[in-house]
């Protein structure tokens, strides 16, 4: 029986969402458009942010921005960049991302943005003054409102305050709209941050970040070939890896759902080197999923897998023997098909 609600269903299939895109650029800066081209015609609210998971709180910012455009008869593009900032200024760092920006973007159209636009954050952007910035999406469509959340910083150094930010669109004729940012329930004056949800994931409290989040916390990457083990034991297995950019969570067994963008399958997950059967001397750039999937018949080496992530069911431990391993596997088995259900369904 399948266990999916369909707010998470439909949160699955809107990570593969496709949108008509757009490449520009020009002497030095490039981006894309995705969704609508500008309109000259037309009046624009816009967003900016970075959007890393897109939690609540972002989607409550989109929300808001939306309902300001419906109200005006205006356009809603959302402003991103691809890498996220963060990212680009710490290169040799892991454990940061928490979506790609083909994610982000796919998730904020789905949102109700009428447009992305995403610009390459690199060596050429990466100076820009918040008014060299603003004065560029000016002159790509007809700003005439600007929502930031009331932290928002923007520019060179961060500069681009948001007080600064208001002077600003006084001058050049845009006004700006500042929203409050959502607290996490219970907690005062935490505010809902990416930092946080990531810190939960890294600690394995898979159930407080997508209470976060709003939505499964999402991993991906290739199937490779690993020890075969796993079929032996009757289920088909996909040794995943991931980049070492995405956010890794602690080592553990968990439950999700794991697709390639045609079918999804419930599957239980084992996050890191395999303890019973690794050499500790070995070492990985990148870092180890390794999936039981139920319901699936599929040769899966070499295809990119997305993995959503539901909840956290046990702990990783060596066993002294397979017969302990296998036992233990099948309660593992067992939990997934009680939370998620045992059969496989077409996106």
């Amino acid at each position: 029986m399948l266990k999916l609600s369909q707010k998470d269903y439909d949160f699955i299939l809107a990570t593969y969402e496709h949108y008509p895109v757009s490449y520009d650029a020009d002497s030095s800066i490039s981006w894309r458009i995705v969704g609508e081209k500008f309109d000259a015609n037309r009046d624009y609210v816009c967003v900016i942010g970075a959007f890393d998971g897109f939690h609540i709180g972002h989607r409550d910012l989109i929300a808001k921005a939306r309902q300001l455009a419906d109200e005006q008869d205006m356009k809603l593009v959302v402003c991103l960049f691809d890498p996220d900032p963060a990212i680009y200024f710490n290169p040799t760092s892991s454990n940061e991302e928490l979506l790609t920006a083909d994610e982000r973007v796919a998730l904020i159209m789905n949102a109700g943005a009428d447009s992305c636009l995403c610009f390459t954050f690199d060596e050429n952007l990466a100076p820009l003054g918040y008014k060299e910035f603003l004065d560029r999406l000016c002159s790509m469509f007809n700003l005439r409102q600007l929502c930031v959340g009331l932290d928002f910083k923007l520019g060179a150094k961060g500069e681009g305050s948001f007080e600064k930010i208001v002077s600003y669109g006084n001058e050049v004729g845009f006004s700006v709209v500042g929203i409050d940012l959502l607290m996490q329930q219970g907690v005062n004056d935490k505010k809902i941050s990416s930092t946080t949800i990531r810190e939960f994931i890294i600690n394995g409290d898979i159930d407080s970040a997508n209470q976060l989040l709003g939505h499964f916390s999402l991993l991906d990457g290739k199937v490779e070939h690993g020890r075969g083990q796993g079929t032996t034991f009757g289920f088909p297995t996909a040794n995943i890896m991931c980049s070492r950019r995405r956010v890794a969570p602690a080592s553990g067994v968990y439950c999700a759902w794991v697709s390639n963008g045609v079918r999804l399958w419930p599957s239980a997950l084992h996050v890191g080197l395999p303890p019973t059967f690794n050499d500790e001397k070995s070492k990985l750039n990148d870092w180890l999923l390794e999936a039981f999937l139920l319901d699936c018949d599929e040769n899966l080496y070499g295809q990119n897998l997305r993995v959503f992530l539901s909840d956290k069911i046990g702990e990783s431990q060596k066993f002294d023997s397979i017969s302990a391993l296998e036992e233990a596997l099948h309660g593992y088995i067992n939990a997934t098909k009680e939370l998620l259900g045992d059969s496989s369904i077409v996106l």
